[in-house]
């Protein structure tokens, strides 16, 4: 796995968290969110780090944004959202349209 893109501190803040007591499970959902965000755009080995700046990194930048909006919906839909209308699976459903969008111009392309 990569080094962590998003930081504790971001991703607790971002899910509004008041305490550590979630303190694993964030974690683990970061690296899950990290994961698919990364395996979506064809960038497992990247050169980014804790330490790369976001203001100055504009492709890492969206990179966050992305991990952090997919960590929200990892913590929100837990498996227990059946009643919701999936999204069509042949369109890389497991991250959110909107999401996708956000990384559409850091995918490389791929050949058929």
């Amino acid at each position: 796995m990569t080094s962590a893109l998003v930081s504790y501190a971001q991703a607790k803040l971002h899910l509004r968290l008041p305490d550590d007591r979630e303190q694993v499970a964030v974690e683990e959902k970061t690296q899950q969110a990290t994961a698919l965000v990364l395996t979506h755009i064809g960038r497992e080995v990247n050169e980014w780090t804790d330490t790369t700046d976001p203001k100055t990194d504009l492709e890492f930048a969206l990179v966050q944004a992305a991990i952090l909006e997919t960590l929200g919906d990892l913590w929100r839909f837990r498996g227990d959202d059946a009643d919701q209308k999936p999204e069509d699976p042949n369109a890389g459903a497991w991250l959110r349209a909107n999401v996708r969008r956000k990384l559409h111009p850091l995918r490389r392309p791929s050949l058929a």
